[in-house]
């Protein structure tokens, strides 16, 4: 057995260490740094191996079928990960949403001020037809 698998089920056995690695996981802000995390934590637990390593024996373990729900929750590549996987997904989400309502509200607005500049020259056009035929009617009835 692989010193990699050996830490899994070390993981699964011990109670704290199983604890030390869900809180690294949980802390970990994405899964490169869970992966880090959790392989200091084996090697400070004595196991000699390696970030791929261990993300290779997670995924071996994982399509065999091998892994508990439990281990999946507690190891760097398991459900933690795939939970910042999804929380990175919301926020890219998050962001492509926000990006379309300001450019949809800033077509609103273009078109408001389009709207708004075309009633005002409509009115202003209107206001400049009305001053001409009062001045054209003042003219005609000055005369008399």
């Amino acid at each position: 057995m692989s010193k990699e698998l050996e830490f899994l089920q070390k993981v699964n056995e011990d109670s704290v260490l199983k604890a030390a690695v869900k809180a690294a996981v949980d802390k970990a802000a994405n899964k490169e740094e869970e992966i880090q995390a959790v392989t200091q934590i084996a090697q400070n637990a004595g196991f000699n191996v390696s970030a791929d390593g261990l993300k290779a024996a997670v995924e071996s373990r994982l399509q065999a079928g091998e892994l508990s729900d439990d281990e999946l929750e507690n190891v760097a590549g398991g459900a933690a990960l795939d939970q910042h996987m999804y929380e990175d997904a919301g926020r890219a989400i998050d962001g492509a949403v926000t990006d379309a309502a300001n450019t949809v509200a800033g077509g609103i607005t273009d078109a408001a001020n389009t709207v708004a500049g075309g009633i005002t020259d409509a009115a202003n056009t209107v206001a400049g037809g009305v001053t001409d035929a009062a001045n054209t009617v003042a003219s005609f009835f000055s005369g008399w």
